[in-house]
């Protein structure tokens, strides 16, 4: 799959604010299927998942929607099929390239989500999906040419509600993910909530 969202922003500090907008990082990802269990109570199948980021230049707004620091996610991730519900869970490792002698801490990530699909149709027919995410994502510090970065470093929890719109091979999600938890080492920026929108072609 292809995906390519579009991102906003937004810092708010003592007294100021600042956003910025614009498509984020292009990412190709791949799921490999490694088991497929047909039983009369659904479909079960475990996959190995890949993903490549590319984030091309970086952004010079404030903030930054992107840090032009490429990166690759290696996880594993299982799923559960009924005709109108849907349950899976997934993690894996994000690594990242290095950009300006400043490399991100590996990224730990853990998702579990319910879907609902109201009515079953046809592949030529256009079907919405419902769902609910919990997302957990732990990263560790930062580092550049002296060493680790002390103001970096995060353990971040969010509730994610959203849908999928798919026709055919081409799907479309629409999300929000709302902070329950947080935790940062130093000095940074909380996150209010993030919103993506997502177009995906499979293929």
């Amino acid at each position: 799959g292809c995906s390519a969202p579009w991102r906003r922003m937004e810092e708010k500090r003592a007294g100021s604010s600042d956003s910025a907008s614009g498509t984020g990082d292009v990412t190709l990802d791949a799921k490999w299927r490694l088991l497929k269990q047909d039983a009369f109570i659904g479909t079960h199948y475990v996959s190995l998942i890949s993903a490549y980021t590319h984030a091309g230049a970086p952004t010079t707004t404030r903030p930054a929607v992107s840090d032009g620091r490429d990166s690759v996610l290696l996880g594993l991730g299982q799923t559960f099929v009924r005709p109108h519900w849907t349950w899976y869970c997934n993690g894996g490792w994000r690594l990242h390239d290095q950009e300006d002698g400043i490399r991100d801490g590996t990224e730990e990530l853990f998702n579990v989500a319910v879907g609902y699909r109201p009515r079953v149709v046809e592949p030529d027919v256009v079907e919405w999906t419902f769902l609910l995410e919990a997302n957990r994502e732990r990263q560790g510090r930062w580092r550049d040419r002296m060493g680790e970065m002390a103001d970096s470093g995060r353990s971040l929890w969010f509730l994610s509600p959203g849908m999928r719109i798919g026709y055919k091979t081409m799907l479309l999600s629409l999300g929000v993910q709302i902070p329950v938890r947080q935790s940062w080492h130093g000095e940074q920026t909380g996150i209010e909530y993030r919103s993506k929108i997502g177009v995906e072609y499979i293929f």
